[in-house]
């Protein structure tokens, strides 16, 4: 298990960043295009880091999104292993 500085190294996120997270489904009811919307307006913001886990309908949209729109400081995962709990 890797914790701290090795886990955001793995999933490639900087360690000086404000990291803003979502975890949970993503579907319609979640306001899938407000959030798309935030990352839009964070796209220029190097020093925040947004980790969106989750899956659900609107999963593919979200990965288009940031495939398209290029956002560098984003990064969209169906799920994280589960003994990331125990890190401290």
């Amino acid at each position: 298990m890797q914790c701290n500085k090795e886990l955001l190294k793995e999933y490639g996120i900087p360690e000086s960043s404000l990291k803003l997270i979502y975890g949970g489904n993503l579907g319609k009811p979640q306001g899938i295009d407000f959030i798309l919307d935030v990352l839009k307006a964070l796209s220029d913001q190097k020093d925040v880091y947004t980790l969106i886990v989750g899956d659900g309908t609107e999963y593919d949209k979200v990965s288009h999104f940031l495939k398209v729109e290029k956002i560098s400081n984003a990064k969209l995962l169906r799920t994280l292993p589960k003994d990331m709990r125990y890190c401290q």
